[in-house]
């Protein structure tokens, strides 16, 4: 696991901001089951709130392709697919495209995220895409 991501916070919006590790090769703790709820442990993604919920769901994805869990990373991009889709924006489809990227590990989604995402106002996304392409 590289350095630029030794963490991710999951607890957006929620008055606290738990740090979860990545790095250890484990599975992230807010990726844990509770029966039926599948991102118990990430509150931000359990209610469909307009500001953090598709936030959570980037996040889920990323921590799932990183924490050995595909399964609940595709799960997370559903969800998120939804989102974007219906949005159109190319800021969210940048952001679905690099989602899309790291679970197939597709050069060309991460090519697809950057440029959509240098279309739009989402400077802090473009880098991120760019960040990860890079990889």
């Amino acid at each position: 696991m590289n350095d630029v991501l030794a963490g991710k916070a999951c607890h957006i919006g929620t008055g606290s901001a738990d740090i979860l590790p990545l790095d250890d090769g484990g599975s992230p703790s807010f990726l844990g089951h509770r029966p039926g709820h599948q991102f118990a442990g990430c509150p931000a993604a359990q209610h469909e709130d307009v500001v953090f919920y598709g936030r959570a769901l980037v996040e889920l994805v990323e921590a799932g392709v990183r924490g050995g869990r595909p399964d609940e990373a595709v799960a997370a991009l559903g969800r998120l697919s939804e989102r974007t889709r219906a949005s159109g924006t190319e800021w969210a489809l940048g952001i679905e495209a690099r989602c899309r990227g790291l679970l197939s590990d597709d050069e060309a989604l991460y090519r697809e995220s950057v440029e959509r995402l240098a279309r739009s106002r989402a400077a802090l996304e473009l880098g991120r895409s760019r960040l990860l392409y890079g990889e």
